[in-house]
């Protein structure tokens, strides 16, 4: 009821789970089960490109590296609410990996590192990565922070309409 009345959730991690399982969030995390000889990612650096124009990435470059630390992957299941969840956050379709070790790059490439849904008057902002891991990720705190920001903004009219 909370989100749905205009408050903000930021899921970190796992903790995205709760999106889809609890409020119904049409999404899933493709990793999810996987066994590691198909997927296996130990707190590797990865490449990933930020949609400058939405709120989550504001103040991040149009490519960037996070930190995965067997962290999920999103992706988004066809519905009639698609259009109220942005992926702003995404990896790249080939050469992943940047430093360490990434097992099974074919099954993150293209998908989302972290989603924006709307959710009645509120926002659901999962984040799949470590934005907010010691040093490793000094570059991508303005993602976590973004977060806060946006899942309790509210609209402004500017322009003097009494609208």
């Amino acid at each position: 009821e909370f989100v749905r009345g205009g408050g903000g959730l930021v899921l970190l991690g796992g903790a995205s789970e709760f999106a889809w399982k609890e409020l119904g969030i049409p999404a899933e995390n493709v990793v999810d089960g996987l066994p590691s000889t198909e997927y296996f990612c130990p707190g590797s650096t990865l490449r990933v490109s930020f949609d400058v124009s939405h709120p989550l990435a504001y103040g991040m470059p149009a490519e960037g590296l996070i930190l995965n630390w067997s962290n999920p992957v999103f992706q988004v299941r066809p519905t009639i609410l698609n259009e109220r969840i942005a992926a702003p956050i995404l990896y790249g379709k080939e050469n992943i990996l940047k430093s360490g070790w990434l097992l099974g790059e074919k099954r993150i490439a293209g998908k989302t590192a972290a989603l924006d849904a709307a959710y009645g008057k509120g926002r659901v902002i999962m984040i799949g990565f470590r934005a907010q891991h010691r040093a490793q990720t000094h570059g991508t705190f303005k993602v976590f922070f973004n977060g806060l920001y946006y899942a309790a903004a509210e609209e402004v009219n500017l322009g003097g309409d009494s609208r």
